[in-house]
């Protein structure tokens, strides 16, 4: 080979060895291309889109156990401390904001949190029933309720035999020290409702 020849091999060789070494390298300083997400789904009883409800409807019995399990997908680029909270609101209440995220102003019957890892998935089990409620002069008093073998007193007064679960989903944030429901600095929120009727007597 002429000294030209070996000349091209040398500058693609090094051009190679250079694209080897950087590509790497680059990758982690670039952002990632995707945008970040959290994703949440309600399943039912199958983890599946389907059989939410025990006779097939939305009619729920007192003392009637409802199962259901929490979908969530951790895609924000890196490691998330999740906290799910579960409110129980009327055709009345106000719901999570979705357009300026502000979350229910309802409080919480049941929360739980989970770190995930990203791109982690996580499929939580959410079994509840009803144990006590009685008709009120504002509609329905719930007096006990049980989520996943934990009794609760929470004594919410509803509009209506017409209720839904309301699942807001809330990640903490680090520079603010505490769990934020507005993600991404306000742009997003997550959060996902299932509705039901209570029925108080045969």
């Amino acid at each position: 080979m002429s000294l030209e020849d070996w000349r091209q091999v040398f500058a693609v060789a090094g051009i190679l060895l250079i694209l080897g070494v950087s590509t790497p390298l680059m990758s982690k300083l670039l952002p990632p291309s995707s945008e970040p997400f959290t994703a949440m789904a309600i399943l039912g009883e199958n983890q599946m889109a389907e059989d939410y409800y025990p006779n097939k409807d939305a009619e729920v019995d007192l003392g009637q156990p409802v199962r259901w399990h929490i979908y969530l997908y951790n895609h924000e680029g890196k490691a998330s401390y999740i906290l799910v909270r579960a409110k129980i609101l009327d055709f009345d209440s106000t719901p999570p904001n979705s357009n300026s995220c502000i979350p229910s102003p309802a409080s919480s019957v049941y929360e739980f949190r989970r770190i995930l890892q990203n791109n982690e998935t996580v499929i939580i089990p959410f079994e509840w029933s009803i144990l006590d409620a009685e008709n009120s002069s504002d509609g329905i008093l719930i007096k006990k309720i049980v989520i996943n073998n934990h009794q609760f007193s929470p004594g919410l007064s509803l509009n209506s035999g017409m209720l839904r679960f309301v699942f807001e989903l809330w990640l903490y944030d680090e520079d603010s020290n505490r769990f934020r429901f507005d993600l991404g600095g306000g742009s997003r929120c997550v959060w996902n409702q299932m509705w039901f009727n209570l029925t108080l007597s045969a």
